[in-house]
């Protein structure tokens, strides 16, 4: 990719907020270019570091203090843009990495020499990149004193790395706790079996947990069947990818069980989009 291009431009931020910003940033690069202002070249190193997802986030600890000097190399002479790439940790393929691309004003071998440096402080703090995860104990005991609404992620479900979205971990502790929330399994067999239910009635149902052995044991309850819906709705807004998007959950339940809205999908369906919940009424129910 680097090959290919004249200069390329990545998010600054996870979770990725920065759309738009980072395409007016290209935009500003490129009208540089086609007046003849400047002419890129480009350079990416990628030290072997692999950043766990939990050590991702941007505005905090480890991440801040790269970006933070990730900054002072953007505004050093003949650099018109510096990428910190986190890379995705569940990606199964041979460029599985972070990595760092300068893009300098005709100068390669400047580009490679920050790249380099930059590569060689991640390498020398990588110890701070090892995961630090949160038990769902903990993560339970800390909601009673967070700021509302609070938002549990089972990271190892990961859709995006082809998990199957049916984790049950959380739903069940989240249950037994009796803590009033939203959760989202994909599980088409259950979906299929509350249409042949109807909407209103009480039915019993396995939920989640039956790709494998990995993500959970089904979370067995006698359910009320709230809404049943086309699983259709669009994102009007720039979000991941930096497009707006049309997504299809399938045909998609909601059912309450004690202090539980649950959304059953007959689709895997990232959480990309706030319109997943709306476009159902969630926003009513809950």
């Amino acid at each position: 990719m680097i090959e290919a291009v004249d200069a390329t431009i990545a998010y600054r931020t996870n979770p990725h907020i920065d759309q738009r910003e980072r395409g007016l940033e290209a935009a500003h690069l490129l009208a540089r270019m086609l007046r003849g202002d400047v002419k890129p070249t480009q350079a990416i190193t990628t030290p072997p570091v692999v950043i766990n997802i939990e050590r991702q986030l941007t505005s905090a600890s480890p991440c801040l203090e790269v970006q933070e000097l990730v900054e002072k190399f953007r505004s050093l002479p003949k650099v018109l843009s510096v990428s910190f790439i986190l890379g995705f940790p569940y990606a199964d393929v041979t460029e599985l990495g972070s990595g760092f691309i300068v893009v300098t004003d005709n100068d390669p071998a400047l580009a490679k020499q920050y790249a380099d440096e930059l590569a060689d402080y991640l390498w020398e703090q990588r110890e701070k990149f090892i995961g630090q995860l949160v038990s769902i104990k903990e993560a339970l005991g800390k909601i009673p004193g967070a700021a509302k609404p609070v938002c549990l992620l089972d990271m190892g479900d990961n859709i995006g790395g082809g998990s199957p979205g049916d984790g049950t971990f959380l739903a069940h502790a989240l249950l037994e706790k009796n803590i009033s929330a939203f959760v989202c399994l994909n599980d088409p067999e259950a979906v299929k079996q509350i249409k042949e239910t109807g909407v209103g009635r009480a039915v019993f149902l396995k939920m989640g947990g039956k790709t494998d052995g990995l993500h959970g044991l089904p979370l067995e309850a006698t359910i009320t069947v709230l809404s049943l819906h086309d699983g259709l709705f669009n994102e009007t807004e720039p979000r991941h990818g930096g497009d707006t998007s049309f997504f299809d959950m399938g045909r998609t339940a909601l059912v309450k069980v004690g202090s539980l809205t649950i959304m059953l999908t007959s689709k895997r369906t990232a959480p990309f989009s706030l319109q997943q919940l709306l476009s159902c009424g969630v926003n009513q129910i809950i």
